[in-house]
């Protein structure tokens, strides 16, 4: 556990240190981070994984397996969000350039 919470702690101070521009996706980092400690926290191993190994779930996990909600299937912000990012952190605003979005 140990071992997690620095990961996560690591994952904040990159993505308080990133540009702005990727904001998003550092904190989407961040959110996978602390969704795996959770996780963990919550069953003391990842639940997804246990037909695989041939585990028995618990109602509890059988719960959480039944929403799908699974933090390594959580997909990242989509590049569309980091290119309106740039245009923020340039201080202008985003202009077409031969099709293209870029900062102003």
């Amino acid at each position: 556990m140990e071992r997690l919470r620095r990961v996560v702690a690591m994952a904040e101070r990159i993505a308080h240190e990133a540009p702005r521009r990727l904001q998003p996706l550092y904190q989407h980092s961040v959110g996978q981070a602390r969704g795996h400690l959770d996780v963990i926290s919550r069953f003391g191993r990842f639940p997804h994984r246990n037909p695989v190994l041939g585990r028995a779930s618990t109602p509890e996990e059988v719960e959480y397996l039944d929403k799908g909600d699974f933090v390594h299937m959580r997909r990242p912000p989509p590049p569309g969000r980091l290119a309106e990012g740039k245009a923020e952190a340039s201080g202008g605003e985003a202009k077409p350039q031969d099709g293209k979005i870029v900062g102003g």
